[in-house]
């Protein structure tokens, strides 16, 4: 099962995160409502994917990612965001994919699933 993190200052997208995260069929495994609080929930969580907001307070997503990547260096980090203009930064600080806040929800879901580790199971 795959699980996620979702690190966003406003409850409300925190929550619809959430329940897309669950509609997907995914585990939401925490939240958090800034970047510092959110290195610290990928370090005991060790989530599979983040969902990082870009603009917050405290830490910002973009100082926020080399901090998750040391954190939790297994998980991907797709950083959820309406702020056009820092996907190139985002990538090369290590996220795994840039969507777009103001797009549809079903674009935060298929980055999820696109950048969710496989996890296959092999019987013999």
């Amino acid at each position: 099962m795959t699980t996620v993190l979702v690190v966003d200052d406003t409850p409300s997208l925190r929550h619809l995160a959430r329940m897309a995260v669950e509609l997907a069929g995914w585990v939401p495994v925490g939240e958090a409502e800034n970047g510092r609080e959110g290195v610290r929930a990928a370090y005991e969580l060790g989530p599979d994917v983040i969902v990082l907001d870009y603009q917050m307070p405290v830490l910002d997503g973009l100082s926020a990612l080399p901090l998750l990547r040391r954190a939790s260096p297994f998980s991907r980090i797709v950083i959820w965001s309406s702020d056009e203009d820092i996907t190139q930064a985002a990538l090369a600080a290590g996220a795994s994919a840039v969507v777009d806040k103001k797009g549809p929800l079903d674009h935060l879901l298929i980055a999820l699933t696109l950048v969710a580790p496989t996890r296959a199971s092999i019987a013999f």
